[in-house]
Protein backbone atom coordinates (compact mmCIF):
# COMPACT_ATOMS: atom_id res chain seq x y z
CA UNK A 1 0.00 0.00 0.00
CA UNK A 2 1.43 3.54 -0.85
CA UNK A 3 2.41 5.81 1.77
CA UNK A 4 1.48 9.24 1.77
CA UNK A 5 3.79 11.28 3.75
CA UNK A 6 2.80 13.98 6.08
CA UNK A 7 5.75 15.72 7.82
CA UNK A 8 5.09 18.70 5.82
CA UNK A 9 2.05 19.58 7.07
CA UNK A 10 3.45 19.84 11.08
CA UNK A 11 3.33 22.86 12.47
CA UNK A 12 6.79 24.41 13.38
CA UNK A 13 8.58 27.17 12.79
CA UNK A 14 11.91 25.61 12.18
CA UNK A 15 12.46 21.80 10.80
CA UNK A 16 14.48 19.93 13.43
CA UNK A 17 17.43 18.17 12.62
CA UNK A 18 18.51 15.17 14.80
CA UNK A 19 22.13 14.40 15.20
CA UNK A 20 22.85 13.68 18.21
CA UNK A 21 21.42 9.81 17.97
CA UNK A 22 23.44 8.01 20.48
CA UNK A 23 24.90 5.04 17.83
CA UNK A 24 25.47 2.30 20.73
CA UNK A 25 21.60 2.24 21.53
CA UNK A 26 19.79 -0.44 20.32
CA UNK A 27 16.45 -1.72 20.84
CA UNK A 28 15.22 -5.15 20.03
CA UNK A 29 11.33 -5.20 19.18
CA UNK A 30 10.74 -3.66 22.89
CA UNK A 31 13.55 -4.52 24.22
CA UNK A 32 15.83 -1.73 26.02
CA UNK A 33 19.43 -2.94 26.27
CA UNK A 34 22.01 -1.73 29.48
CA UNK A 35 24.66 -0.86 28.29
CA UNK A 36 27.77 -2.82 30.42
CA UNK A 37 29.70 -0.10 32.88
CA UNK A 38 32.91 -1.08 33.93
CA UNK A 39 34.38 1.59 35.12
CA UNK A 40 32.65 3.70 38.00
CA UNK A 41 35.28 6.91 37.17
CA UNK A 42 33.96 6.83 33.17
CA UNK A 43 30.39 6.02 34.54
CA UNK A 44 30.99 9.22 36.54
CA UNK A 45 32.42 11.32 33.56
CA UNK A 46 29.51 9.87 31.02
CA UNK A 47 27.18 11.32 33.67
CA UNK A 48 28.09 14.49 33.67
CA UNK A 49 28.66 15.09 30.03
CA UNK A 50 25.13 13.31 29.51
CA UNK A 51 24.01 15.76 31.72
CA UNK A 52 25.30 18.60 29.91
CA UNK A 53 24.21 18.29 27.17
CA UNK A 54 20.60 17.30 28.21
CA UNK A 55 19.82 20.76 30.19
CA UNK A 56 20.95 22.18 26.98
CA UNK A 57 17.94 20.58 25.68
CA UNK A 58 16.27 21.33 28.63
CA UNK A 59 16.97 24.89 28.06
CA UNK A 60 16.22 25.22 24.86
CA UNK A 61 12.54 24.08 25.51
CA UNK A 62 11.57 26.45 28.08
CA UNK A 63 9.48 29.69 27.54
CA UNK A 64 6.72 27.73 24.94
CA UNK A 65 3.52 29.06 26.08
CA UNK A 66 1.80 26.00 27.69
CA UNK A 67 4.96 23.38 27.88
CA UNK A 68 6.62 22.51 31.25
CA UNK A 69 10.14 21.06 31.28
CA UNK A 70 11.12 18.75 34.59
CA UNK A 71 14.50 18.25 34.79
CA UNK A 72 14.66 14.61 36.50
CA UNK A 73 18.24 12.92 35.63
CA UNK A 74 17.11 9.91 34.90
CA UNK A 75 15.91 8.37 31.46
CA UNK A 76 12.53 7.82 31.32
CA UNK A 77 11.32 5.18 29.68
CA UNK A 78 7.37 5.18 30.68
CA UNK A 79 4.78 7.43 32.09
CA UNK A 80 1.12 7.48 32.98
CA UNK A 81 -1.67 9.83 34.42
CA UNK A 82 -3.54 8.10 37.95
CA UNK A 83 -7.14 8.54 36.91
CA UNK A 84 -9.73 8.87 39.79
CA UNK A 85 -13.16 7.03 40.21
CA UNK A 86 -14.54 8.56 37.68
CA UNK A 87 -11.97 8.79 35.36
CA UNK A 88 -10.72 12.60 35.57
CA UNK A 89 -7.37 13.20 37.50
CA UNK A 90 -8.18 16.15 40.51
CA UNK A 91 -6.90 19.62 40.82
CA UNK A 92 -4.17 18.08 41.89
CA UNK A 93 -2.86 15.58 39.28
CA UNK A 94 -0.91 12.28 39.76
CA UNK A 95 1.41 10.61 37.33
CA UNK A 96 3.93 7.51 37.78
CA UNK A 97 6.94 7.57 35.44
CA UNK A 98 9.23 4.40 35.13
CA UNK A 99 12.92 4.42 34.64
CA UNK A 100 15.52 2.60 31.89
CA UNK A 101 19.26 2.48 31.44
CA UNK A 102 19.89 3.45 34.82
CA UNK A 103 22.43 1.53 37.49
CA UNK A 104 18.96 1.51 39.51
CA UNK A 105 15.71 1.94 37.98
CA UNK A 106 13.16 3.25 39.93
CA UNK A 107 9.27 3.87 39.85
CA UNK A 108 8.29 7.49 40.70
CA UNK A 109 4.96 9.05 41.63
CA UNK A 110 5.17 12.78 40.98
CA UNK A 111 2.15 15.30 42.37
CA UNK A 112 1.25 18.18 39.49
CA UNK A 113 -0.73 20.96 40.64
CA UNK A 114 -1.34 23.08 37.87
CA UNK A 115 -1.16 26.78 38.01
CA UNK A 116 1.64 29.20 39.02
CA UNK A 117 3.39 30.44 42.48
CA UNK A 118 3.36 34.14 42.96
CA UNK A 119 6.16 35.51 45.26
CA UNK A 120 5.71 39.75 46.45
CA UNK A 121 8.04 41.34 43.81
CA UNK A 122 9.04 38.61 41.76
CA UNK A 123 7.25 37.39 38.63
CA UNK A 124 4.80 34.31 39.00
CA UNK A 125 6.66 31.08 38.71
CA UNK A 126 4.53 27.80 36.69
CA UNK A 127 4.15 25.13 39.22
CA UNK A 128 6.84 22.50 38.75
CA UNK A 129 6.02 18.78 39.55
CA UNK A 130 6.90 17.60 42.48
CA UNK A 131 8.38 14.42 43.19
CA UNK A 132 6.17 12.50 46.20
CA UNK A 133 7.94 8.84 46.53
CA UNK A 134 9.92 6.62 44.62
CA UNK A 135 10.77 2.85 44.93
CA UNK A 136 13.46 1.03 43.05
CA UNK A 137 12.56 -1.15 40.32
CA UNK A 138 14.25 -4.20 39.57
CA UNK A 139 15.25 -4.15 35.38
CA UNK A 140 14.00 -1.49 32.97
CA UNK A 141 10.40 -0.58 32.74
CA UNK A 142 9.09 -1.12 29.91
CA UNK A 143 5.32 -0.71 30.50
CA UNK A 144 3.76 1.03 32.84
CA UNK A 145 -0.20 1.65 33.95
CA UNK A 146 -2.51 2.74 36.45
CA UNK A 147 -5.39 -0.01 36.80
CA UNK A 148 -7.56 2.17 39.59
CA UNK A 149 -6.52 4.82 41.67
CA UNK A 150 -4.73 2.82 43.67
CA UNK A 151 -2.93 0.26 41.77
CA UNK A 152 -0.01 0.62 39.72
CA UNK A 153 1.04 -2.05 37.55
CA UNK A 154 4.74 -2.28 35.91
CA UNK A 155 6.28 -4.42 33.56
CA UNK A 156 10.23 -5.22 33.34
CA UNK A 157 12.96 -5.88 30.83
CA UNK A 158 13.63 -9.16 33.15
CA UNK A 159 10.47 -10.59 32.27
CA UNK A 160 8.58 -9.67 35.58
CA UNK A 161 5.84 -7.92 36.42
CA UNK A 162 4.69 -5.97 39.49
CA UNK A 163 1.49 -4.62 41.21
CA UNK A 164 1.71 -2.03 43.76
CA UNK A 165 -0.02 -0.06 45.68
CA UNK A 166 -0.40 4.05 46.04
CA UNK A 167 -1.76 5.52 49.33
CA UNK A 168 -2.56 8.78 48.72
CA UNK A 169 -3.08 9.54 52.61
CA UNK A 170 0.73 7.79 53.45
CA UNK A 171 2.15 9.00 49.83
CA UNK A 172 3.91 6.30 49.43
CA UNK A 173 4.27 2.92 46.87
CA UNK A 174 4.54 -0.38 47.80
CA UNK A 175 4.95 -3.64 45.91
CA UNK A 176 2.15 -5.96 46.83
CA UNK A 177 2.76 -9.09 44.14
CA UNK A 178 5.15 -10.28 41.41
CA UNK A 179 4.79 -12.78 38.62
CA UNK A 180 8.39 -13.43 38.17
CA UNK A 181 10.29 -14.77 35.01
CA UNK A 182 6.41 -15.18 33.15
CA UNK A 183 8.99 -14.23 29.75
CA UNK A 184 12.24 -16.45 29.27
CA UNK A 185 14.34 -17.89 26.93
CA UNK A 186 15.17 -21.64 27.73
CA UNK A 187 18.87 -20.16 29.32
CA UNK A 188 17.53 -17.04 30.47
CA UNK A 189 15.01 -14.19 31.05
CA UNK A 190 13.82 -11.84 28.39
CA UNK A 191 11.93 -8.70 28.53
CA UNK A 192 7.97 -8.75 29.15
CA UNK A 193 7.45 -5.76 26.54
CA UNK A 194 3.38 -4.99 27.54
CA UNK A 195 0.09 -6.06 29.14
CA UNK A 196 -3.25 -5.31 29.20
CA UNK A 197 -5.77 -5.56 32.27
CA UNK A 198 -9.14 -6.09 31.50
CA UNK A 199 -10.15 -7.67 35.27
CA UNK A 200 -10.09 -10.03 36.08
CA UNK A 201 -7.82 -11.04 33.51
CA UNK A 202 -3.95 -9.40 33.06
CA UNK A 203 -2.23 -10.17 29.38
CA UNK A 204 1.02 -9.98 29.21
CA UNK A 205 3.28 -10.04 26.03
CA UNK A 206 7.15 -10.76 25.42
CA UNK A 207 10.22 -10.84 22.80
CA UNK A 208 9.99 -14.63 23.78
CA UNK A 209 6.44 -14.79 21.74
CA UNK A 210 4.10 -15.37 24.22
CA UNK A 211 1.24 -14.50 25.68
CA UNK A 212 0.55 -15.14 29.49
CA UNK A 213 -3.04 -15.00 31.04
CA UNK A 214 -2.89 -14.14 34.38
CA UNK A 215 -5.25 -13.64 37.74
CA UNK A 216 -4.76 -10.77 39.98
CA UNK A 217 -4.65 -13.36 42.61
CA UNK A 218 -2.81 -16.25 41.27
CA UNK A 219 1.03 -16.31 40.75
CA UNK A 220 1.03 -19.02 37.62
CA UNK A 221 -0.65 -18.32 34.44
CA UNK A 222 -3.68 -19.93 33.69
CA UNK A 223 -2.63 -19.94 30.16
CA UNK A 224 0.13 -19.66 27.70
CA UNK A 225 0.14 -18.75 24.13
CA UNK A 226 3.11 -19.75 22.46
CA UNK A 227 4.06 -18.41 18.53
CA UNK A 228 6.56 -21.49 18.24
CA UNK A 229 7.13 -21.05 14.13
CA UNK A 230 7.87 -17.14 13.67
CA UNK A 231 9.52 -16.80 16.98
CA UNK A 232 9.17 -13.33 16.89
CA UNK A 233 8.79 -10.49 19.39
CA UNK A 234 5.16 -9.34 20.40
CA UNK A 235 5.57 -5.77 21.12
CA UNK A 236 2.35 -4.52 22.78
CA UNK A 237 -1.18 -6.08 23.96
CA UNK A 238 -4.47 -3.90 24.20
CA UNK A 239 -8.03 -4.98 24.71
CA UNK A 240 -10.63 -5.51 22.95
CA UNK A 241 -14.41 -5.89 24.58
CA UNK A 242 -14.58 -8.04 27.94
CA UNK A 243 -13.04 -11.15 26.06
CA UNK A 244 -11.13 -9.94 23.32
CA UNK A 245 -7.69 -8.78 22.60
CA UNK A 246 -5.13 -7.07 20.52
CA UNK A 247 -1.10 -7.86 19.97
CA UNK A 248 1.27 -6.73 17.46
CA UNK A 249 4.59 -7.94 16.60
CA UNK A 250 7.84 -7.82 15.21
CA UNK A 251 6.57 -9.17 12.01
CA UNK A 252 3.91 -6.49 11.15
CA UNK A 253 1.33 -8.69 12.05
CA UNK A 254 -1.64 -7.97 14.00
CA UNK A 255 -3.92 -10.96 16.01
CA UNK A 256 -6.77 -10.44 17.54
CA UNK A 257 -7.60 -13.01 19.97
CA UNK A 258 -10.69 -14.50 21.93
CA UNK A 259 -10.41 -15.89 25.42
CA UNK A 260 -14.01 -17.62 24.70
CA UNK A 261 -12.22 -19.74 21.85
CA UNK A 262 -9.40 -22.35 21.87
CA UNK A 263 -6.01 -20.47 22.17
CA UNK A 264 -3.73 -22.22 20.24
CA UNK A 265 -4.49 -19.96 17.56
CA UNK A 266 -5.84 -16.36 16.71
CA UNK A 267 -9.54 -15.60 15.07
CA UNK A 268 -7.94 -13.02 12.51
CA UNK A 269 -4.48 -12.10 11.68
CA UNK A 270 -4.09 -9.19 9.65
CA UNK A 271 -0.61 -7.87 8.28
CA UNK A 272 0.99 -4.59 6.24
CA UNK A 273 0.51 -5.81 2.48
CA UNK A 274 4.04 -7.40 1.48
CA UNK A 275 5.93 -5.93 3.97
CA UNK A 276 7.52 -7.24 7.75
CA UNK A 277 7.86 -3.84 9.04
CA UNK A 278 7.91 -3.87 12.89
CA UNK A 279 4.70 -2.60 15.16
CA UNK A 280 5.49 -1.48 18.42
CA UNK A 281 2.59 0.39 19.56
CA UNK A 282 -0.89 0.46 19.08
CA UNK A 283 -4.31 1.97 20.82
CA UNK A 284 -7.82 1.50 20.07
CA UNK A 285 -10.65 3.88 19.46
CA UNK A 286 -12.33 4.83 22.58
CA UNK A 287 -15.90 4.48 20.95
CA UNK A 288 -15.63 2.48 18.37
CA UNK A 289 -13.29 -0.35 19.12
CA UNK A 290 -12.81 -1.36 15.65
CA UNK A 291 -10.35 0.77 14.68
CA UNK A 292 -7.07 0.38 16.04
CA UNK A 293 -3.79 2.68 15.42
CA UNK A 294 -0.45 1.22 15.49
CA UNK A 295 3.22 3.12 15.53
CA UNK A 296 5.72 1.13 13.48
CA UNK A 297 9.64 0.94 13.54
CA UNK A 298 10.03 3.12 10.20
CA UNK A 299 8.07 5.63 12.04
CA UNK A 300 4.72 5.11 9.91
CA UNK A 301 0.82 5.61 11.10
CA UNK A 302 -1.10 2.52 10.44
CA UNK A 303 -4.99 2.81 11.05
CA UNK A 304 -6.76 -0.72 11.17
CA UNK A 305 -10.57 -1.52 10.75
CA UNK A 306 -10.74 -4.32 12.44
CA UNK A 307 -13.99 -5.54 10.54
CA UNK A 308 -11.98 -6.25 7.65
CA UNK A 309 -10.15 -8.90 6.43
CA UNK A 310 -6.77 -8.43 6.13
CA UNK A 311 -5.08 -5.63 5.71
CA UNK A 312 -4.95 -2.02 7.00
CA UNK A 313 -7.38 0.76 6.09
CA UNK A 314 -5.06 3.92 6.10
CA UNK A 315 -0.70 3.78 6.21
CA UNK A 316 0.57 7.28 6.92
CA UNK A 317 4.30 7.70 6.39
CA UNK A 318 4.16 10.29 9.78
CA UNK A 319 7.25 10.11 11.86
CA UNK A 320 11.33 10.03 11.03
CA UNK A 321 11.67 7.19 13.16
CA UNK A 322 10.55 4.57 15.56
CA UNK A 323 6.91 5.79 16.80
CA UNK A 324 7.36 4.63 20.36
CA UNK A 325 2.88 5.30 21.67
CA UNK A 326 0.14 6.39 20.08
CA UNK A 327 -2.50 7.83 22.37
CA UNK A 328 -6.38 8.32 21.70
CA UNK A 329 -8.15 10.84 24.21
CA UNK A 330 -10.48 8.41 25.90
CA UNK A 331 -13.17 11.14 25.99
CA UNK A 332 -12.25 13.50 23.21
CA UNK A 333 -10.95 10.61 20.66
CA UNK A 334 -10.91 12.86 17.33
CA UNK A 335 -7.86 13.57 18.81
CA UNK A 336 -4.81 11.01 18.73
CA UNK A 337 -0.84 11.84 20.21
CA UNK A 338 2.11 9.88 18.61
CA UNK A 339 5.63 9.86 19.82
CA UNK A 340 8.75 8.54 18.25
CA UNK A 341 12.05 8.22 18.91
CA UNK A 342 12.98 11.21 16.00
CA UNK A 343 12.55 13.47 19.56
CA UNK A 344 8.29 14.63 17.93
CA UNK A 345 5.38 14.38 20.20
CA UNK A 346 2.41 15.19 17.57
CA UNK A 347 -1.22 16.78 18.44
CA UNK A 348 -3.39 15.00 15.46
CA UNK A 349 -6.90 16.40 15.36
CA UNK A 350 -9.47 15.04 13.25
CA UNK A 351 -12.91 17.04 14.33
CA UNK A 352 -12.35 18.97 11.06
CA UNK A 353 -13.02 15.77 8.91
CA UNK A 354 -16.05 14.63 11.62
CA UNK A 355 -17.83 17.94 11.33
CA UNK A 356 -17.62 17.96 7.30
CA UNK A 357 -20.14 16.55 5.42
CA UNK A 358 -18.61 13.61 3.39
CA UNK A 359 -19.88 11.83 -0.08
CA UNK A 360 -21.16 8.76 -0.01
CA UNK A 361 -18.87 7.43 -1.93
CA UNK A 362 -15.84 8.49 -0.23
CA UNK A 363 -16.84 7.14 2.68
CA UNK A 364 -15.63 3.98 4.59
CA UNK A 365 -18.86 2.90 6.13
CA UNK A 366 -22.04 1.10 4.61
CA UNK A 367 -24.94 3.44 3.20
CA UNK A 368 -26.79 1.97 6.39
CA UNK A 369 -24.63 3.76 9.12
CA UNK A 370 -25.63 7.40 10.43
CA UNK A 371 -22.90 10.01 8.96
CA UNK A 372 -22.57 11.29 12.95
CA UNK A 373 -20.91 7.88 13.19
CA UNK A 374 -18.24 9.12 10.82
CA UNK A 375 -14.62 8.02 11.67
CA UNK A 376 -12.08 10.69 10.83
CA UNK A 377 -9.43 7.58 11.12
CA UNK A 378 -10.70 5.61 8.16
CA UNK A 379 -11.78 8.08 5.59
CA UNK A 380 -10.16 8.40 2.04
CA UNK A 381 -6.90 9.89 1.10
CA UNK A 382 -8.70 13.12 -0.23
CA UNK A 383 -10.58 13.63 3.41
CA UNK A 384 -7.63 12.65 4.83
CA UNK A 385 -5.64 15.86 4.06
CA UNK A 386 -8.03 17.80 6.79
CA UNK A 387 -6.76 16.08 10.03
CA UNK A 388 -4.90 18.90 11.52
CA UNK A 389 -0.93 17.99 12.58
CA UNK A 390 0.60 20.16 15.23
CA UNK A 391 4.03 19.05 17.02
CA UNK A 392 3.67 20.06 20.60
CA UNK A 393 7.82 20.10 21.57
CA UNK A 394 9.38 21.46 18.21
CA UNK A 395 12.84 22.21 19.75
CA UNK A 396 12.98 18.41 21.16
CA UNK A 397 16.21 16.72 20.24
CA UNK A 398 15.65 13.52 22.07
CA UNK A 399 13.51 10.21 21.70
CA UNK A 400 10.23 10.49 23.36
CA UNK A 401 9.65 7.50 24.50
CA UNK A 402 5.90 7.69 25.87
CA UNK A 403 3.03 9.66 26.86
CA UNK A 404 -0.30 9.65 28.31
CA UNK A 405 -3.07 11.95 28.51
CA UNK A 406 -5.92 13.33 30.83
CA UNK A 407 -8.37 16.09 30.60
CA UNK A 408 -6.26 18.93 28.52
CA UNK A 409 -2.84 17.96 29.76
CA UNK A 410 -0.20 15.74 27.76
CA UNK A 411 3.31 14.29 29.76
CA UNK A 412 5.51 12.47 28.39
CA UNK A 413 8.92 11.07 29.04
CA UNK A 414 12.01 11.50 27.04
CA UNK A 415 15.60 10.03 27.38
CA UNK A 416 16.68 13.76 27.71
CA UNK A 417 16.55 12.99 31.29
CA UNK A 418 12.95 15.35 31.08
CA UNK A 419 9.25 14.74 31.75
CA UNK A 420 7.60 17.44 29.35
CA UNK A 421 3.71 18.47 29.99
CA UNK A 422 2.26 20.46 27.72
CA UNK A 423 -1.20 21.62 29.36
CA UNK A 424 -4.34 23.10 28.32
CA UNK A 425 -4.14 21.56 24.94
CA UNK A 426 -7.21 22.62 22.48
CA UNK A 427 -9.01 19.50 22.30
CA UNK A 428 -12.72 19.38 20.27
Amino acid sequence: MRKTSLATKVETKSRVVYQHRRPNRTRRGHCLVQRSIQNMAFAEVHSRVNKRYNQQNFQSLQGHENLLVKYTQQKIAKVGWRPNSKGYSSHQNIFATGTWDELQNVVNIWNFEKGRTYQEGKEPLINEPQLVTSIPHQGEVTDLKFIDDEKLMTSSSNGSLELMHYSRSRQDLKSIFKWKNIHHFLSNTCPCTGFTVNMPNVITVGEDSRINILKIDTQAPVATIEDSVSGCSINAVTCEGISEFITVDSMGRLKVWDLRQPLAKPVKVMVLSGEQISLQCIDQHPNQPHVAVTGSHDGSIIIWDLRQDRYPAVVLKAHLSTVWQVKFHRHFPNNLFTCSDDGAIWHWDGSMVTNTTLPTSIRNFSDAESRTNTNPWLISDVIRNKIKITSLAPHNKLPINSCDIINQDLICGTDGEAIIIAQDLLLK
